[in-house]
């Protein structure tokens, strides 16, 4: 399995892209089991994701939904899944900052640690959410990507790197037959959407002004049986 990993990897930064392992304690058994896995591959991880099984089985197929179960019956807890996390944060590749991304803090950080490449996965999420609340998506998807945009564009000035601006297929409006696509019309029909539709825009912007490297993924919702109600 090591080897595997390590061929991965290799070939991974031979391509000149980045290597997303995903790994979660629902596969396991123990904690202990667990964490000698985290451990085995932190060496050669690039991104380290630690899930936490629902109480509810998740929409990834049986096998997902009967690990998850098996976990929460071998006694797996959410204080398992911090001790395992506290563990990796020993690693040198791992940094854990708490920051708005409104404060422009955010240039700071961008030039102490130099990253080859950012992902923009803060917002506010969830229709209903919004249409009670609409000021912290403003806040958050419009204005705190805005000022995400200029450290970076800051940062970009001599230091090579890249934006993926995460969105969602939400500002495509309605698609009442087939589906959407990258050039499909925008037509966000909520709070939530609307943001994210003016971040994208934004973003855009911004490589065309600026010729800032960035991207936009408009990701659509995994979802199945039983799952949570937002």
């Amino acid at each position: 399995m090591a080897s595997l990993l390590s061929q991965a990897f290799q070939n991974a930064k031979k391509e000149n892209r980045p290597a997303l392992l995903t790994y979660t304690v629902a596969g396991d058994n123990t904690k202990k089991k667990s964490l000698e896995i985290l451990k085995s591959i932190s060496n050669y991880a690039d991104i380290c994701e630690l899930g936490f099984p629902h109480n509810t089985p998740i929409a990834d197929g049986g096998q997902i939904q009967t690990s998850a179960y098996r976990a929460i019956k071998n006694g797996i807890k959410i204080n398992d899944v911090f001790s395992i996390a506290n563990e990796f944060k020993k690693s040198k590749k791992y940094k854990f900052i708490k920051l708005d991304i409104k404060d422009n803090r955010f240039k700071k950080i961008l030039f102490k640690y130099k990253p080859a490449g950012v992902f923009n996965l803060a917002a506010e999420t969830h229709v209903d959410r919004s249409i009670d609340n609409p000021d912290n998506f403003i806040q958050s998807n419009i204005i705190g990507v805005y000022n995400l945009l200029e450290n970076f564009k800051i940062f970009c000035r001599n230091n090579k790197s890249k934006l993926i601006h995460i969105s969602t297929d939400e500002v495509y409006g309605d698609i009442l037959t087939g589906r959407s696509h990258e050039k499909y019309p925008y037509q966000p029909s909520s709070p939530y959407a609307a943001s994210k539709a003016a971040s994208d825009h934004l973003v855009s912007s911004y490589v065309r002004t600026y010729n800032l490297p960035a991207i936009i993924t408009n990701c659509s919702n995994n979802y199945g049986p039983k799952q949570h109600p937002e």
